[in-house]
């Protein structure tokens, strides 16, 4: 935004799946999920604010994906039909272990995978490299099927457990951005999600402490 101010620009359009939305009766811009459900980014935009979005223009949030390779055929652009990535832009060869490697080696650290009551299982290759519900890739061999269902950083350790280990009915959250500006001082009604092509969920929000 401040790149596109500095050559004179008026707005900053974007390919993200997601809609911005002007709300007459409140008078402010709003982030919506964009129609594509499969494709929806609006869950990557969460830390914008207010003052940015009466400059940013979303063209392909009205568009699903499948839309927007026609489009793109149509006007002949070469990459209408590539293959998608669902791995990380900016590494081109999707190996995001390598480029840790080669950018944050010294602060990787093996340690060890538990079990619930903490009986180690097997040796990790460092906290980065796991995420919570990875079944594949944990390097471990064991007689079942096991998840990741907690990470802790100061201990270096990494839980694993069964399937149903990783259903909770609540969570708390923080490092929260609302984009309204509104805060929340009583409960409300939500639908929520814990990860971008998860499904949503009826919730309930309550304000707790700071933060």
């Amino acid at each position: 935004m401040e790149k596109a101010k500095s050559l004179g620009a008026d707005y900053l359009a974007t390919g993200h799946y997601a809609i911005n939305e002007y709300d007459q009766k409140n008078r402010k811009f709003l982030l919506k999920r964009g129609v594509d459900e499969n494709k929806d980014q609006s869950y990557f935009l969460y830390r914008l604010n207010r003052n940015i979005l009466p400059y940013v223009l979303f063209p392909l949030g009205k568009f699903k994906k499948s839309q927007t390779r026609e489009l793109a055929k149509k006007y002949g652009l070469k990459n209408y039909k590539e293959k998608e990535s669902q791995e990380i832009c900016f590494i081109r060869d999707d190996n995001y272990r390598k480029f840790l490697y080669q950018h944050i080696q010294d602060t990787i650290k093996p340690g060890k995978f538990i079990d619930k009551e903490a009986k180690i299982l097997g040796e990790h290759q460092g906290i980065p490299f796991y995420t919570i519900g990875q079944r594949k890739g944990l390097g471990v061999s064991l007689n079942k099927r096991r998840y990741v269902i907690e990470i802790n950083p100061r201990q270096n350790t990494i839980t694993l457990g069964d399937d149903k280990d990783l259903y909770k009915d609540k969570l708390s959250a923080k490092d929260l951005n609302f984009i309204s500006g509104d805060k929340i001082s009583d409960s409300i009604k939500a639908e929520v999600k814990i990860r971008y092509n998860s499904k949503k969920s009826s919730a309930i929000i309550s304000p707790y402490g700071e933060g």
